[in-house]
């Protein structure tokens, strides 16, 4: 079942939280995830995140089925889309 509206990952217990702007008060368990995400980005109906220990996974948005991209051998601590250029910025921070 695919999801709408806003989504965090809550590294506490390891699952996607998703919110609407009216209610991000009360944020819904959306999904478990069976790893750790350090950063999460949306782009172009896809979600792209990094592990805590440094894989690179794409899900379409609101799906949370990750399939696993690479091994970045970093892990990115933020990422960010840049809707002008079409680039997804990474910033790594220590392992």
């Amino acid at each position: 079942m695919e999801l709408n509206g806003f989504f965090a990952f809550n590294s506490t217990n390891n699952t996607w939280a998703r919110f609407e702007p009216d209610t991000a008060k009360t944020p819904e368990t959306a999904a478990e995830a069976d790893v750790q995400f350090a950063s999460a980005e949306y782009v172009n109906g896809y979600t792209v995140a990094c592990t805590t220990d440094g894989y690179l996974y794409v899900m379409q948005h609101g799906k949370f089925e990750p399939t696993p991209v690479c091994y970045l051998n970093a892990i990115l601590i933020d990422m960010a889309y840049n809707k002008a250029d079409g680039k997804l910025v990474r910033h790594g921070g220590p392992q």
